[in-house]
């Protein structure tokens, strides 16, 4: 809810506003259209002035992303990409944000989980990691602007998504307090920590992982993560890595 409105989210990708008092439609707008294989299983998220929103859809060709909803009116504020735009050669598509992610107030970060790539069992037509399928994305509450993102599962081509809704946590780690985001989805658990860094500190997951700078002013190069050791769980070591784009735009 904003102020005396509820907003929710139809199967078929429309974002409704209702009266709270009387059940009254203020406004219907779509999110995406169904007709090309889009729908929604999520609630929006909202936070302060914005309604966030996301898609659904297993279709080949249709791009994942997260809208910003002005609650007053209905308009976009922002859209954030999760795949590059159609027709970017050797990219993929999907990223699906099928589900609700989250909002640290200290931070001004929304935190949320993306699906995988499509064609999703076919991978040679999408080489590279395909961001940013199978992550994590933290991104500015007010812009869109992507500050990290976390791969749990880079090139994916087993659906192992990364979609459940990450769960913040401040508490003891390693003997020193840390602020922490849990996320367990397709793969083991993923514990980050939480910050507006582009490269998030230490993380706990299983099998290969990636930490992605973008956008981030004042940043110095981005992190590959790799596993200390390849038998399980274990803390991840970071070494710089190329920079990669964001797909974002306001």
């Amino acid at each position: 809810m904003y102020k005396e409105w509820l907003y929710f989210i139809t199967p078929d990708a429309h974002l409704i506003c209702l009266d709270a008092k009387n059940g009254k439609v203020r406004w219907n707008v779509p999110i995406a259209d169904v007709e090309k294989g889009y729908w929604s299983t999520m609630s929006p998220l909202v936070v302060r002035d914005h309604v966030i929103v996301g898609v659904s859809g297993d279709m080949d060709n249709l791009p994942g992303f997260l809208r910003s909803i002005d609650p007053e009116t209905g308009r976009t504020q922002w859209q954030w990409d999760s795949t590059a735009p159609l027709g970017t050669p050797n990219a993929p598509s999907g990223g699906m944000t099928w589900m609700t992610g989250t909002y640290d107030p200290g931070l001004n970060l929304i935190f949320w989980g993306t699906g995988n790539p499509t064609p999703v069992l076919t991978g040679k037509t999408r080489p590279g990691d395909n961001l940013y399928t199978c992550s994590i994305v933290a991104l500015n509450a007010d812009t869109g602007r992507l500050a990290w993102a976390f791969q749990p599962s880079p090139h994916d081509t087993h659906d192992w998504d990364a979609v459940e809704t990450p769960v913040l946590v401040d508490a003891d780690f390693g003997g020193e307090p840390r602020k922490m985001l849990i996320h367990c989805s397709s793969l083991p658990l993923t514990l980050v920590g939480r910050s507006t860094s582009p490269n998030p500190p230490t993380a706990l997951t299983v099998g290969p992982a990636r930490t992605i700078q973008s956008g981030a002013k004042g940043s110095s190069k981005p992190l590959t993560i790799r596993p200390a050791k390849s038998d399980g769980a274990t803390k991840w070591e970071a070494r710089p890595a190329r920079a990669s784009s964001a797909p974002t735009r306001a």
